[in-house]
């Protein structure tokens, strides 16, 4: 008896019988189905150039993030808020909010003589 190995994908082994007895309807062949080894697929079988990329990606968007949070809180930081007094004549008096105390009271000094103030907020 000649024995021929033949190396077939199908969808079940029951199909591949099917198939291959249709095609010996004679009878006098035999056939032995065999299941290749499943290859698992996981973390193990990703690629070293792929998972290195996928990291340096991951690190270099955090690293951005983190960036730009330490920018914004420097310009909040920059950003100092003040009390504008405006007249009705267009005179104003701005005053930080770091003021002195001691430059608070000219500063309070001059925004009595403006005529009707306007209080803002800066």
């Amino acid at each position: 008896m000649e024995t021929r190995e033949i190396v077939i994908s199908a969808n079940s082994a029951d199909e591949l019988r099917r198939l291959l007895v249709s095609e010996f309807p004679s009878g006098d062949a035999l056939f032995e189905t065999r299941s290749a080894p499943r290859q698992l697929r996981g973390p193990a079988s990703i690629d070293t150039s792929t998972l290195v990329a996928i990291i340096g990606l991951g690190s270099a968007a955090i690293s951005a993030l983190i960036t730009g949070l330490f920018r914004v809180l420097e310009k909040r930081q920059e950003r100092v808020g003040k009390i504008v007094l405006k007249g009705a004549n267009g005179a104003s008096v701005e005053i930080p909010a770091d003021t002195p105390r001691h430059e608070l009271k000219e500063l309070v000094a001059l925004a009595a003589g403006l005529d009707q103030p306007r209080i803002q907020i800066e």
